[in-house]
């Protein structure tokens, strides 16, 4: 069985003092890969965080980075400080790489979003991700559909949100973080 590599990505803000080494912690990212790794999709995907040199390329050479990898899918977090860079990253990587998943969350995200709708995003997720997160994996990898109101899939005519209530994001208030992170803290 072939795993999907996919990688939690969090556009830094553009700062001249950016330089703490938890300048651009990914909490959204850690947040849903603790979901994912407590589901049973998490045997189909291997997670993966960008190193934090990364937060200080430009856009073409951080796209050039991503591909490089060999990632299958990405998964978003929008800040008000990231959206249109990111959207800008996510449409050089769907013309480089047309058939990765591409995949936002976040505060900015929102049913009707005037910049979302141009953006390259295969899903997009409003309000807490965790407990769609999985299932939007599930779905992509099985090919099948989603019916949760806080979830968009891309179609020809714009995001489809589904009708029902999505599942409850059931996570503890402290989580221990993935290994990656214990040496940049």
């Amino acid at each position: 069985m072939k795993t999907k590599k996919l990688i939690y990505l969090q556009l830094p803000l553009l700062d001249n003092d950016a330089k703490g080494a938890c300048e651009n912690f990914p909490f959204a990212g850690a947040y849903l890969d603790h979901a994912l790794q407590r589901s049973s999709e998490a045997q189909h995907h291997e997670s993966w965080f960008p190193p934090t040199a990364w937060d200080d390329l430009d856009t073409s050479h951080l796209a050039k980075n991503i591909l490089a990898v060999g990632v299958d899918i990405v998964v978003c977090t929008l800040y008000l400080w990231n959206i249109e860079r990111t959207i800008d990253l996510a449409a050089r990587l769907k013309q480089a790489m047309p058939g990765i998943k591409i995949a936002a969350g976040g505060p900015e995200v929102a049913n009707n979003h005037p910049l979302l709708e141009r953006a390259p995003f295969d899903a997009v997720a409003t309000g807490e991700g965790e407990g769609v997160f999985p299932a939007i994996l599930a779905a992509w990898r099985n090919g099948s559909n989603l019916d949760y109101a806080s979830v968009g899939i891309r179609t020809r005519q714009g995001f489809s949100f589904g009708k029902q209530p999505p599942p409850p994001a059931l996570f503890p208030v402290a989580i221990i973080l993935p290994p990656v992170f214990v040496g940049g803290l």
